[in-house]
């Protein structure tokens, strides 16, 4: 029996997820521990805490798939497995995960204000205590029966019902992937909006009014994107793509890298992004209204609460279902409305 099994018997008590060779289950002080079976004898073993988490990614376009947990001492852990496995491990961690933040920053909102009015209320008390020492014999004189009742409005004590979050949020997971699978009318408009502007956007192919259109949420340093990114080159052919660039996993690194793709000319940033994702040094000329760009990028991106890059979003305003494989074959076939 391994370490991580025997803390897995010390510290769950019970298995919360199980599916196909995936195992996860959830602790104290929000543990993880997650195990996949990759053969008949092998397997592997994690444990962390979700408060370490810094980014949860996934691929989802090559055969050996993988979920990159990044924790925040620098560690990074990568799960392999097929694409089922990876994917089903994908979807729980990163939704546990986001509750988590949730109900985080939730807690230390309502700790803030607990404090803030246990303040009032212990100068409050210290008052009334100094005022009945300084001047009990007027007090008593002037004290009646009704100032006895002093009525404070308590708010109720908050719970966080954690096994009704868990029971639910798979199929709140599952309802996102299918609400962004449909058509949407306002995400379609604000996109063909963005890219008309010529300010948000790199376009690869040619412009052409009869061609169809899609659009991509990517970031740069994504290996993902990079990935995908002949696959786009050449459905150019046939349709117009308009890259909306972000810096969700380069994070800072990235910014530099977008900005300066969004600070040249429209005709120029084509070969600049095919310079970025290929992995070469783009030589860093950022510009204020780039800045503003990419804010925009990254806020829209966070406000339709896309799940990873690249985002590959259809001209009826339909994102790519996370469950299927993203490869030329899918995205050809989803284009064209096939599932």
């Amino acid at each position: 029996m391994s370490k991580l099994t025997k803390i897995r018997e010390i510290l769950f008590d019970k298995t919360e997820y199980v599916n196909g060779n995936v195992t996860i289950c959830y602790g104290k002080a929000k543990s993880v521990y997650v195990k996949i079976e990759t053969g008949e004898t092998e397997e592997q073993q994690y444990l962390f805490v979700l408060a370490d988490v810094v980014f949860i990614s996934t691929n989802r376009n090559v055969e050996s798939c993988y979920c990159d947990i990044r924790l925040s001492s620098g560690i990074v852990i990568s799960v392999y497995g097929t694409y089922e496995d990876v994917s089903v491990l994908y979807s729980n961690l990163y939704s546990h995960w986001i509750e988590y933040k949730k109900g985080s920053n939730g807690l230390a909102i309502l700790k803030t204000i607990a404090i803030f009015f246990g303040v009032l209320l212990f100068i409050y008390m210290l008052a009334g205590f100094l005022l009945s020492n300084s001047d009990s014999e007027n007090l008593a004189m002037s004290h009646s029966p009704a100032s006895e009742t002093v009525n404070l409005d308590v708010a109720p004590s908050f719970s966080h019902p954690e096994s009704k979050v868990r029971d639910s949020e798979e199929n709140l997971l599952a309802s996102k992937v299918i609400q962004q699978a449909r058509p949407n009318a306002e995400l379609s408009a604000l996109l063909k909006k963005g890219a008309t502007t010529n300010d948000y956007s790199v376009r690869i192919g040619e412009s052409d009014q009869t061609k169809p259109v899609f659009y991509v949420f990517s970031d740069p340093l994504c290996p993902h994107c990079r990935n995908i990114e002949p696959v786009l080159e050449k459905l150019a052919v046939d349709y117009v793509i308009d890259i909306f660039p972000v810096s969700k996993i380069g994070r800072e690194r990235s910014r530099p890298i977008v900005e300066t793709v969004l600070c040249s000319k429209p005709a120029d940033r084509a070969d600049l992004w095919q310079e970025a994702v290929s992995g070469n040094s783009v030589v860093n000329n950022p510009c204020t209204n780039g800045n503003i760009a990419l804010n925009n990028n990254n806020a829209t991106y966070s406000q339709f609460s896309f799940i990873g890059t690249p985002t590959v979003i259809r001209g009826d305003g339909a994102v790519f279902p996370l469950t299927k494989k993203l490869n030329e074959d899918n995205l050809k076939s989803w284009l064209k409305g096939d599932f």
